[in-house]
């Protein structure tokens, strides 16, 4: 026995799909606005942060360009003050030196006079002064001229000065006396303590 199986009119499925595809359309078109307004939305979104960007990307570019202006600013003032640096250094040489010439000469010219003096005045002179510098001045002298001068100041003073010389340059007690006498020479004390 045959199995038959009953034909469905094609009609039949020709009206349901109509009624499905007018369904579809009618749900389209209600909603039609609705996906018409996001659409727009999407593409107001999308213009609004492209916007955004390019601003950002403008500014990020103007602040890199001042950045780079700024930089080579600082890179010319930096040469600049290099320069600056090297030649203030130089003359500060120059000066140390013109100054140490300055100092040997009237330190020459001071024991001449020490030595041109009679003992007992040049002690008078070396007991009024302060241990150190008498000490500077005395170390310059021939033994045979200190010894007089130094037999004839104040025993205490001989004693004291006698024993910075034993010590040798810089002729000084200690920083701290030092710096209580003179209080702003005392870095200058210290950097010639360390040199």
């Amino acid at each position: 026995m045959a199995l038959t199986i009953p034909l469905i009119p094609t009609s039949l499925f020709s009206v349901q799909n109509e009624a499905i595809s007018f369904k579809c359309n009618r749900i389209f078109e209600s909603r039609k606005s609705e996906l018409v307004e996001l659409l727009d939305t999407i593409k107001d979104e999308k213009q609004a942060i492209k916007s955004v960007n390019e601003a950002s990307r403008t500014i990020l570019n103007k602040k890199s360009q001042s950045l780079d202006k700024r930089k080579n600013l600082l890179d010319k003032q930096e040469k600049i003050l290099n320069v600056k640096l090297a030649r203030l250094n130089r003359n500060i040489q120059t000066n140390n030196n013109i100054l140490k010439q300055i100092t040997n000469k009237l330190l020459t010219k001071l024991s001449t006079a020490f030595t041109k003096m009679s003992p007992a005045k040049a002690a008078g002179i070396l007991d009024k002064m302060e241990d150190g510098e008498a000490s500077s001045l005395l170390f310059l002298l021939k033994p045979k001229v200190m010894s007089n001068i130094l037999s004839k100041m104040k025993p205490k003073k001989s004693a004291s000065v006698t024993l910075l010389i034993k010590q040798g340059p810089p002729f000084r007690k200690n920083i701290k006396t030092y710096a209580i006498k003179k209080p702003n020479l005392i870095e200058k004390a210290i950097e010639e303590d360390f040199k």
